[in-house]
């Protein structure tokens, strides 16, 4: 299948709470890019599809290497489709379900998905559904995070809890984020804090780290890190998030 006239469209790699991913080939640049289709019940609604491609081109000026390049949106025959840069690595989630994640690595993933966020959020941009299926590990050790906003968007989430996918991902979402209410950079922090403490466990600052996630994953917004950068401030006293020291 071709789309917009230059996107081959190939094999499906999957589905997720918003889209059915496709491999595809730019044939305007030979680059290997991913199509990502909304799910029809999103795209039957004009509103929703509609909010989807602006919130999708405002990620369009998210420009950092630790988040995955929007190329393209548009909408054809019905449906809504974006076009990323195709990222030769599995999403964070079938690392830590397979145990991958060495210490080091933890620190060198973690560190790479605190700048990107930290850039988005200089940038006004929240993620809101932040979680492990949406950061992908290019080689080497290096997170990539994909799809800024689109939590902001509750028939996504309606839509989603139908499908039953959700029990996958809530456990990474701050609290205030289960209960439907919009995104926030401190309910981006919430999971940023329970991925600090999945990927850095074995460290000789460990009592330090502790604190650092208890606050991060507090149950009342307005006592975390207000911002990723408020974060990374803070692990940098123990030297984890700059130099990746121990």
């Amino acid at each position: 299948m071709m789309l917009a006239g230059r996107y081959v469209v190939g094999p499906c790699l999957g589905a997720g709470t918003w889209f059915t991913v496709y491999k595809a080939e730019d044939t305007l640049t030979g680059r290997l890019v991913v199509a990502k289709m909304l799910h029809e019940e999103l795209a039957e609604s004009i509103v929703v599809a509609e909010d989807v491609l602006a919130t999708i081109e405002q990620s369009v000026e998210l420009k950092h290497r630790n988040i995955v390049m929007v190329h393209d949106a548009f909408a054809v025959g019905g449906s809504v489709w974006q076009i990323d840069e195709y990222i030769d690595g599995r999403t964070l989630f079938a690392w830590l379900r397979e145990g991958l994640v060495t210490t080091s690595a933890g620190i060198i993933i973690f560190r790479s998905l605190l700048q990107g966020v930290e850039y988005a959020h200089s940038k006004g941009a929240v993620h809101g559904c932040l979680d492990p299926t949406s950061i992908r590990i290019a080689v080497p050790a290096t997170a990539k995070v994909a799809d800024f906003g689109l939590t902001a968007l509750d028939p996504g989430l309606a839509a989603a809890r139908t499908r039953g996918t959700l029990h996958f991902y809530e456990p990474y979402w701050a609290p205030e984020t289960r209960a439907g209410e919009g995104p926030t950079a401190a309910g981006d922090v919430y999971t940023l804090g329970t991925l600090l403490e999945a990927l850095v466990r074995d460290n000789n600052q460990r009592t330090a780290l502790q604190e650092i996630v208890a606050q991060a994953t507090a149950l009342h917004p307005e006592v975390r890190y207000q911002s990723a950068a408020e974060l990374r401030a803070a692990l940098d006293v123990i030297s984890i998030s700059v130099d990746g020291g121990s």
